[in-house]
C-alpha cells in the first residue's frame, strides 16, 4: 500500500514539474516581475553604451533612452514606453486640473462682476428715485411759493 502511494506521489510530482517546465517553455508559466525602477529595467552597460550624453550631462537618462528606444533591450524599452505613458497621463490630469481651476476662477470673477453690476444698478435706481423726489419736492415748493406771493385780487 505504501509503495503504491509513494509511486503515485512520485508520478504526480513528476507530472507537475514536467507541466510547469512545459508551461515555462511555452511562455505561459510564471512571469518575471515587471521592473519598478529604471535601474531594474535598464542595466548600466546599456545606458553607458547608448547614452554617452548622460555621462557628459547633456541629457537625462529617460530622454536618452527614449531617443535610443530601438537600440536598448526589450525590457528597458518596455519600461521606458510605460514610463512615458504614465507621464503623459499625469500631465493630462494636471492640465485638466489647471483647466478646472481656471474655469472656476473665471466663474468666480463673473459672479463678482455680476454682484457689483447689481449693486451699481441698485445704487443708480436709488439715485433716480431720490432725484424724482427732489423734483417733486421742488414742484411742491414752487407751487407753495406761487400761492404765497400770489397777488391778491381786490
Amino acid at each position: 500500500m505504501q509503495k503504491k502511494l509513494i509511486i503515485s506521489l512520485s508520478a504526480i510530482m513528476m507530472a507537475t514539474s514536467a507541466n510547469a517546465g512545459l508551461l515555462d517553455f511555452l511562455g505561459l508559466g510564471q512571469k518575471e516581475a515587471e521592473p519598478t525602477t529604471l535601474a531594474e529595467a535598464c542595466n548600466k552597460d546599456e545606458v553607458s553604451k547608448f547614452c554617452p550624453e548622460v555621462l557628459l550631462g547633456e541629457k537625462t537618462i529617460p530622454t536618452c533612452l527614449v531617443d535610443n528606444v530601438k537600440s536598448v533591450s526589450k525590457k528597458c524599452a518596455k519600461f521606458v514606453k510605460k514610463s512615458i505613458k504614465e507621464q503623459a497621463a499625469s500631465i493630462k490630469d494636471q492640465a485638466a486640473a489647471v483647466k478646472t481651476e481656471a474655469n472656476n476662477a473665471v466663474k468666480e470673477k463673473a459672479d463678482v462682476v455680476a454682484e457689483k453690476k447689481a449693486a451699481a444698478k441698485a445704487t443708480a435706481d436709488e439715485i433716480k428715485a431720490a432725484a424724482k423726489q427732489v423734483e417733486a419736492d421742488a414742484k411742491e415748493t414752487g407751487a407753495a411759493f406761487k400761492e404765497m406771493f400770489k397777488p391778491e385780487v381786490q
